[in-house]
């Protein structure tokens, strides 16, 4: 969704996946409170996003394409 650096503390909109990678399944606000990078099988760095999801008072795991910054969505 978005194509800013994400980081830790940023509050940002989610978007939840289907299982064959189309948007639209939940969405929500949240903050990002960890991230975590490793290397895909296709050779490329990936980095994930630990987000606490204000909607449903837990955790989850994002890519980077289903978060964008609060902050840039309001300007949309």
């Amino acid at each position: 969704m978005g194509t800013r650096t994400l980081k830790i503390g940023d509050y940002v909109f989610w978007c939840e996946s289907y299982y064959d990678g189309i948007l639209g399944k939940d969405y929500g606000k949240g903050l990002i409170i960890e991230t975590r990078e490793y290397d895909s099988s296709q050779g490329f760095e990936c980095v994930m996003y630990k987000v606490y999801r204000d909607k449903y008072k837990d955790y989850y795991w994002f890519e980077q394409m289903e978060l964008e910054l609060v902050e840039d969505y309001n300007e949309q």
